[in-house]
């Protein structure tokens, strides 16, 4: 691993010191401003961060090696950890009507109206997905535009990124496991409980 990879390794768990720095200096000095802090800490700082990362080192589509050189999905990756390892943080953010669909369109993904996404929804990688108007995500749906596997060509780990769609009215069920580059097409449905395994095209049925 780079120099970079290390570096953007720790990012986590400063990310943790600096909601927990936010939250004592809350309870030692209540008030308005002390609390606006916490979700500036929770939130905004690592979107920031994202984005200043993105702009120096651009997510993009394909196959490449998480261990020769600096990999931008790992620094990405980092960067998100702690929503994914804490999924409270983002539940919080469905009591508000269609803030979840907002933050998600923060990251960089793209999201239609009217878009329903149920409860204990597990995204990987928040700038990676487009979603059409109408769209339906069950209750515990999991989604990955990435998966890594072994290979001596790229040093022996590769991670392969794509990003997800689901078109206009298209359902994905309940526990469904949706991987890299699966396309739900239009009024197509992802039956519960189905694994959608990389690149597979879903088609509407009869």
């Amino acid at each position: 691993m780079t120099f970079l990879g290390k570096i953007i390794a720790l990012f986590p768990g400063m990310h943790m010191l600096l909601v927990v720095a936010s939250l004592v200096h809350f309870v030692m000095n209540p008030g308005v401003v002390s609390f606006c802090l916490i979700p500036l800490a929770i939130y905004f700082i690592p979107l920031t961060v994202f984005h200043v990362h993105n702009k120096i080192y651009p997510l993009e589509e394909g196959t490449f090696s998480i261990v020769k050189g600096y990999s931008p999905w790992f620094g990405t990756h980092m960067i998100q950890q702690n929503f994914i390892s804490f999924k409270f943080a983002e539940e919080i953010l469905r009591t508000i009507p269609g803030l979840f669909p907002l933050w998600l369109r923060a990251w960089g993904s793209r999201v239609g109206s009217n878009v329903y996404i149920a409860p204990h929804f597990e995204i990987a990688d928040r700038s990676l997905m487009d979603i059409d108007d109408h769209a339906i995500f069950g209750y515990g749906v999991k989604v990955s535009s990435h998966v890594i596997s072994p290979s001596r060509e790229h040093g022996g780990l590769k991670v392969y990124v794509r990003i997800v769609r689901v078109e206009k009215g298209g359902f994905v069920g309940a526990a469904a496991r949706i991987a890299p580059g699966v396309h739900v097409k239009k009024g197509a449905l992802v039956k519960a409980t189905t694994d959608v395994y990389p690149d597979t095209i879903v088609e509407p049925r009869e």
